[in-house]
């Protein structure tokens, strides 16, 4: 059986839609769930309701062990979330994106130059372009890209453009 699965305690970076553009590594985000995952592939599924979109809130872990949703984060490539007070894989999923982070990998590094600190890294003094950055950094409303830093890194990364803003 075929079934649309939201991973649970993940934001993914979204996909083109329409004319807005899709955002950092989202490309990768979706290819890694391919490589890990390809159609057909057994999977131990839990679910934990529907969203507002009818598809499946829950995770999925390949017959070796892995879940799906902490080793696309372990990966860099998406950010811990809890929506709804759900957060029954958070500390899994924490601790992914410390690792992540820790190891610089995916949205945590300075490469590809679409990372939130490869734009902090290429601002000169000041630069024109601190204030959108800093607006990204600061939103109440993170893309999956702001969302993935931990909070010390954040908190760096808003220093060092305010320093150069």
């Amino acid at each position: 059986m075929v079934e649309r699965l939201r991973l649970l305690n993940i934001n993914a970076p979204e996909k083109r839609s329409g004319a807005i553009p899709a955002e950092c590594l989202s490309g990768e985000a979706a290819g890694v769930l391919i490589e890990l995952a390809p159609r057909n592939t057994p999977l131990r599924v839990v679910r934990h309701g529907k969203d507002r979109y009818g598809r499946t809130l829950g995770e999925a872990w390949l017959s070796n062990g892995t879940m799906l949703g902490a080793e696309v984060v372990r990966r860099g490539l998406a950010a811990p979330l809890t929506v709804g007070g759900l957060a029954a894989y958070r500390p899994v999923i924490d601790a992914a994106r410390d690792e992540a982070a820790a190891a610089h990998r995916g949205l945590h590094g300075t490469v590809p130059a679409c990372t939130v600190p490869a734009r902090v890294a290429e601002l000169k003094p000041r630069d024109p372009a601190a204030a959108a950055v800093l607006a990204d950094l600061e939103s109440r409303t993170p893309s999956a890209g702001v969302a993935a830093l931990t909070d010390a890194h954040r908190a760096s990364l808003v220093a060092t453009v305010m320093s150069r803003g």
